[in-house]
């Protein structure tokens, strides 16, 4: 069994063992050097847990550590709320049936979840080690049981796509062309949430290595039949013609799914085939490695969903440093907050890192940022804009 208490050094967890102390302090005036705004709370350290247990399935736990330890050790140094956090890797999950490992009282219990073969974790097993005052965060392509008394998030790609598509679907840009690549392959799955949601897909296609986006859009756009007109009309009435290509007139709106560098490469190719006046939606690749530049002057208009870490900070994200700006870093940072959130009131309401997190409906959900890039920069759209 692999257990880690923590401390953070750069993206570093090293070992450390604090105590929990007492009292109460309200949240609502961290703001300072934080990454979004703190919650707005009354957090009571005496009554809240003395121990963090969190257990963790993901191949690179790094960025989910790095995120969870710098919020922990932001409200640490302003609050006087103080737990020991132990970090168990579920890898080696027989071995912590077999130790018959128990949480201590007033203790609080995470399970994250982002490797896919979650058939290799004894759940059963592992929801008797823990109490009751258990979060379960989801990041997995896998549907799981949970028991009713357990908090539980689960984060589909899928639904993230369906909140940016929505948006599409009420400004009546019915019509759609979906491109994909070689790293998401998932437009067949766009397509049928676009035509579920109520929207006309006029054309599927994915960028190939083989061919360059250029040449893609080209041939998506249809320019080359103007061309082709225009030379058979020469032809026959034996003069040479010019011409001037347009685009097709039955698109309303682009979808590309692709990691960021082929996104950057597709949308400057739209303007210069005459497609620089319709809506350009992106949804980078599930867990996109690459980072967003400080000025993304190719993506220049484009609505963008999937990376809220950008999108939703209250200072540049870049002075985040040497911290990769991942979908795991915000997993992380948001699940310390919903840890001591859900241990200090009923109803939440959290603007956090991967989106608005609420209980409204009795159970967890999120909302994904939306945002669009506004001379470089990106801009994050509130739900009703």
């Amino acid at each position: 069994m692999s257990c880690i208490k923590y401390n953070l050094s750069s993206i570093l967890i090293l070992i450390l063992t604090l105590s929990c102390s007492t009292g109460s302090y309200n949240t609502s005036n961290i703001e300072d050097k934080t990454y979004i705004s703190k919650s707005n709370i009354s957090l009571n350290a005496k009554s809240s847990p003395n121990k963090i247990n969190i257990f963790y399935y993901d191949p690179e736990p790094e960025d989910f550590m790095a995120g969870f330890t710098l919020n922990y050790f932001y409200t640490k140094n302003k609050t006087p709320y103080d737990p020991e956090l132990l970090f168990i890797n579920l890898e080696n999950n027989e071995e912590l049936c077999n130790k018959k490992f128990k949480v201590t009282q007033n203790s609080y219990s995470i399970i994250y979840l982002k490797n896919n073969d979650i058939d290799f974790i004894n759940l059963d097993c592992l929801y008797g080690i823990v109490d009751k005052s258990v979060l379960v965060l989801n990041l997995s392509k896998n549907k799981i049981l949970i028991p009713k008394n357990f908090s539980y998030l689960n984060i589909e790609r899928q639904a993230i796509i369906r909140n940016i598509l929505a948006k599409g679907i009420k400004e009546g840009n019915l019509r759609s062309i979906i491109i994909d690549d070689q790293n998401t392959k998932d437009k067949d799955a766009i397509a049928k949430i676009w035509k579920d949601s109520g929207g006309n897909v006029v054309l599927e296609a994915s960028l190939e290595k083989k061919l360059s986006s250029q040449e893609l859009l080209s041939k998506i756009l249809l320019l080359g039949q103007s061309k082709n007109r225009s030379r058979k009309l020469s032809r026959e009435i034996s003069l040479a013609l010019e011409y001037e290509p347009r685009r097709r007139q039955d698109v309303d709106l682009f979808v590309i799914s692709t990691n960021l560098k082929n996104s950057r490469s597709l949308r400057p190719a739209l303007d210069y085939n005459l497609a620089n006046y319709l809506p350009v939606y992106l949804i980078p690749e599930w867990g996109e490695k690459d980072k967003l530049k400080e000025n993304e002057i190719d993506l220049e208009g484009s609505f963008i969903t999937g990376m809220s870490l950008m999108l939703n900070a209250s200072i540049n994200p870049l002075d985040l440093g040497e911290i990769r700006k991942s979908q795991g870093f915000a997993a992380g940072y948001d699940a310390f907050e919903l840890a001591v959130l859900l241990n200090n009131q009923k109803e939440i309401n959290y603007s956090g890192m991967m989106g608005l997190i609420s209980n409204k409906t009795g159970k967890l959900e999120l909302t994904t940022l939306v945002g669009k890039i506004k001379k470089g920069e990106i801009k994050f759209l509130h739900p009703s804009d």
